[in-house]
């Protein structure tokens, strides 16, 4: 296995790009809401209650992320 020479470093760019992708996904939610947009997928309209609890999730997905980039 490849020893990795500052894994701080690697622990650091790991956690800012999943915050970035979280929150790029809680916004796409929270634009889905706001807006109206429907989503259908293989014939079944998805519930607006989706949006909701995935905009919560990637909001508490976020806040742990943004947390543990800070310690």
């Amino acid at each position: 296995m490849k020893n990795i020479q500052n894994p701080e470093k690697h622990r650091k760019i790991y956690l800012g790009l999943s915050v970035l992708i979280f929150t790029l996904v809680g916004i796409a939610h929270l634009f889905r809401i706001f807006y109206g947009w429907v989503v259908v997928i293989g014939g079944i309209t998805i519930p607006f209650t989706v949006s909701w609890l995935a905009l919560f999730v990637t909001l508490m997905m976020v806040i742990m992320g943004a947390w543990y980039l800070r310690n």
